[in-house]
């Protein structure tokens, strides 16, 4: 018969622990802005979350899309998922998700739109008018 001293007894069931518990972590709110002025994008900033787990150990934390520089990130008109994910030691996972929406507020721009001159026609069948179209931009750049 083996006797086992009680640390080394200890110490054997640690080392068998099985960690099925997944980390906790929590998203910002989603968030809302408005275009840059003249621009098709929108700077957003919040604050990443923390994740934390049972066993206490360190906890691996990364988004998708991957952004390096969140205040510099160009947000597209739209809404965009921003997902983090946590995982422990054990190989454990949990996710969340918020979105940010850009909105384009900003109404287009008309140029060179100048009323045509009158144009008088005897013809009975019309006359071809032809003027100059104007110039629309949109900071969305879509038509």
């Amino acid at each position: 018969m083996v006797i086992v001293p009680p640390q080394l007894y200890t110490l054997f069931l640690l080392w068998f622990v099985l960690d099925v518990t997944s980390p906790k972590i929590i998203c910002p709110e989603n968030i809302t802005t408005n275009t840059l002025l003249g621009k098709k994008y929108g700077h957003v900033v919040w604050i990443e979350p923390n994740a934390t787990d049972n066993s206490g150990l360190q906890v691996t934390v990364w988004k998708i899309p991957v952004i390096e520089n969140i205040p510099e990130f160009k947000f597209q008109i739209g809404r965009t998922p921003i997902t983090y994910f946590a995982q422990d030691a054990y190989h454990n996972k949990a996710k969340c998700t918020f979105y940010v929406t850009v909105k384009d507020d900003e109404p287009p721009t008309i140029e060179d739109c100048v009323s045509p001159p009158t144009f008088l026609s005897s013809d009975p069948n019309g006359a071809n008018v032809t003027w100059d179209a104007p110039n629309i931009y949109d900071n969305s750049q879509k038509t």
